[in-house]
């Protein structure tokens, strides 16, 4: 049997053995190994990424709901300086979540002013506002300021801490 074949004007032999023959093999291999690795690791990654992001959305709808209850606390103030003459407790609902706040009134004291028309006379009484939900904590001081004669107090926040 011939092992050549007719080409052309020329002839060559059947099976012409190449240096780079049986390479393609080991290539795929550690290209193949190569792109497991890489999305193992992308995988791994992006789930690492949403525990973190999940945490952190938590965490956010905890402070907003302290915060929230630190404001519900501190509003009757407004209209009522001595809203709270001994320890209170509340809770507020918010987000699907429960802070409770604590109201420690920490004393007043009365302060006069000279002012245009006379000396004013105001009274400022200070609170210790803390509310806590899930892993947050805000703690806030807060002093009411009411002049003589006026209807409302304005309010002061002296202190604010966010603690975990």
């Amino acid at each position: 049997m011939n092992d050549t074949h007719q080409v052309g004007a020329g002839l060559r032999p059947a099976h012409r053995y190449n240096a780079d023959a049986g390479q393609a093999l080991p290539l795929a291999l550690v290209a193949l190994a190569v792109g497991i690795t890489l999305i193992t690791v992308l995988i791994l990654a992006v789930g690492v990424y949403m525990q973190l992001s999940g945490r952190s959305a938590s965490d956010l709808l905890d402070y907003y709901t302290c915060d929230a209850g630190i404001e519900r606390a501190i509003v009757p103030l407004v209209s009522n300086p001595l809203a709270y003459p001994s320890n209170s407790t509340l809770t507020v609902s918010l987000n699907n979540r429960s802070a409770t706040v604590g109201i420690t009134p920490l004393g007043s004291q009365v302060i006069s002013e000279p002012g245009s028309g006379g000396t004013i006379t105001t009274t400022v009484t200070s609170y210790l506002v803390a509310s806590t939900t899930g892993n947050q904590t805000i703690t806030s001081r807060v002093e009411a300021r009411q002049a003589a004669g006026q209807a409302t107090a304005s309010l002061r926040i002296t202190a604010w801490e966010v603690g975990q």
